[in-house]
């Protein structure tokens, strides 16, 4: 890489105007109120319900803390030998630690070829070998990608047959053309790299009130309304400078969502005759990045080598598997998860920016076309 060009970031994220969250934040300062629900969580609470199908929705202070107390909060503690979760291996890492921190086991289920989701057919067959053992199902919306609506329905009547939960990790899908009705908690990411950038900042959609109450016990340190310790909880508010961010994000975020969207088509048109596969769906995605998968190890390799020679940063979620890290590599699996370890080998992930110019698309773009062969001269 020259010493004079710039480099392409991976992410460069982009939280709102200082006036825009000035606006909201006003609020809280003439109210005197900087946490604790104050008249900013209050409003990000309602207007994130508004966008997420009017589900009671708990601004908390991050994703990990949404994963965990959504968690609690729909399956409790572990009862008895129930006391696993299942969930997908090809995922990021928070996953795994929200089932250990609320005290269950992971056990690490497939995902499927097509959009990288809990793999419908691979979790009946681990419900049904690890019958009475199971306390919850957690599954995600890959990448930010929503999940189709029958596989979600599946997810759903498989939690419902097995007696247990359904938790859906959507960590980069807030904004996603999603069928959110499936899960008992869904969970969102509002970290700074996230498409609606905050910094820090989670919230949790419920499907019903009671349950949405317990979530916010849990943040609260466990406390009722006359200051008592009711459940063992923990402080995970969402502070009224945080959540004024979020609603300057949320003014724009149909706009932030076009942007990423428009650049990424742009990218799989400019791809569409190489050697690389794009996520199904992907088109509907909350696009924090741009994943493709590669043919092989070794071609992936060649992508991320010209990466690295032309300053653009590349990364490889989600490699390796969490089964595969050493955080996790002692924890059950359901089957042989070969899905999950083909596509670790291959996958490869283009940065994203709500401000990419020209030059660091092209650039990005180059990083495979220079790579890789086109599909017809691989035949051939």
């Amino acid at each position: 890489m020259a010493a004079n060009i710039p480099k392409v970031p991976f992410l460069r994220p982009e939280l709102p105007p200082i006036e825009a969250i000035e606006e909201y934040f006003a609020a809280s300062r003439d109210a005197g109120r900087y946490s604790n629900g104050g008249p900013c969580h209050q409003l990000l609470a309602a207007r994130s319900s508004r966008l997420l199908g009017a589900r009671p929705v708990v601004p908390v202070s991050s994703g990990s803390t949404a994963l965990i107390a959504g968690l609690v909060a729909v399956a409790g503690a572990p009862r008895g030998r129930r006391t696993e979760v299942l969930l997908p291996s090809f995922t990021f890492a928070a996953c795994a630690a929200s089932a250990v921190i609320a005290g269950f086991q992971p056990v690490f289920c497939d995902v499927d070829e097509a959009g990288w989701h809990l793999c419908p057919d691979g979790l009946e067959r681990a419900l049904r070998a690890r019958r009475g053992r199971v306390a919850a199902i957690l599954a995600c919306s890959a990448c930010g990608t929503p999940v189709p609506g029958e596989q979600a329905r599946a997810w759903r009547r498989l939690a419902d047959d097995a007696g247990v939960p359904l938790v859906v990790d959507s960590a980069a899908g807030l904004g996603a053309c999603a069928d959110d009705a499936a899960a008992d908690a869904e969970v969102f990411s509002l970290h700074a790299t996230k498409p609606l950038a905050v910094g820090e900042g989670g919230l949790v959609a419920l499907r019903v009130e009671e349950t949405a109450g317990r979530v916010r016990l849990f943040v609260n340190h466990g406390l009722d309304a006359d200051g008592r310790a009711v459940m063992v909880g923990l402080n995970g508010k969402l502070d009224e400078w945080h959540s004024a961010t979020a609603l300057a994000g949320l003014d724009r975020l149909e706009a932030t969502l076009a942007t990423r969207r428009t650049l990424a088509a742009r990218m799989r048109v400019a791809l569409a005759d190489y050697n690389v596969s794009f996520q199904r769906d992907a088109e509907q995605s909350g696009t924090q990045f741009v994943p493709v998968t590669t043919s092989s190890y070794a071609a992936r390799a060649a992508v991320l080598a010209v990466g690295q020679r032309s300053g653009v940063e590349l990364r490889t979620y989600f490699s390796p598997p969490l089964h595969r890290m050493p955080a996790y590599s002692h924890c059950e699996r359901a089957g042989d998860l070969a899905v999950s370890d083909r596509l670790a080998e291959t996958i490869v992930s283009l940065p994203m920016a709500n401000d990419m110019i020209e030059e660091e698309f092209a650039r990005i773009v180059d990083c495979v076309t220079v790579a890789l062969p086109m599909h017809d001269a691989k035949a051939a």
